[in-house]
């Protein structure tokens, strides 16, 4: 929704796509990552990156929200 909210309807398309391609090259870093946290530290290390992850996703998260509102407010 914020995509769509956020760009020109003749884009839309082509935000979708920049999203999906983020949230794969996303996904294969991340996996790359835990699996050598989880070899070199066992599945604790496992679950810590994912306590991370999400911790840094809740962040970015309310960020853009933040940035979201600022900008619906500067609307005339």
């Amino acid at each position: 929704m914020l995509t769509e909210s956020s760009v020109p309807r003749a884009v839309l398309t082509q935000a979708f796509t920049w999203g999906n391609s983020a949230s794969a090259a996303g996904i294969a870093g991340a996996a790359a990552v835990a699996g050598r946290v989880v070899d070199a530290g066992g599945a604790h290390g496992g679950f810590g990156v994912v306590a991370g992850a999400a911790v840094a996703m809740t962040v970015l998260a309310l960020g853009g929200l933040r940035d979201s509102s600022a900008a619906e407010d500067e609307r005339p």
